[in-house]
């Protein structure tokens, strides 16, 4: 990958996410989002191992261990519950 820095990129692209996904703005998640994973292949493809892990736990654990992959903070699944319901 020409710049070193994919992981920056990536964080990025993935906070454009997730903006995008609250604003309702599906398309923009779907090319921010499409961005991240094609930003994570190239890294990989480069040899950079933490982008192919991250690759590589995406796919794999997708439908079997649907849980697994959250870590919540004490106390944020319950404000992520209590904002739903408003």
């Amino acid at each position: 990958m020409p710049h070193v820095n994919w992981r920056t990129d990536v964080a990025d692209l993935l906070l454009q996410t997730s903006r995008a996904i609250n604003a309702r703005h599906d398309k923009g998640a779907i090319q921010s989002l499409g961005t991240a994973l094609f930003y994570l292949e190239k890294a990989r493809a480069a040899g950079e191992s933490g982008a192919g892990e991250i690759l590589d736990r995406l796919r794999s654990d997708a439908f079997e261990n649907p849980t697994e992959r959250f870590t919540f903070a004490p106390g944020e699944l319950e404000e992520i519950t209590r904002r739903e319901r408003a």
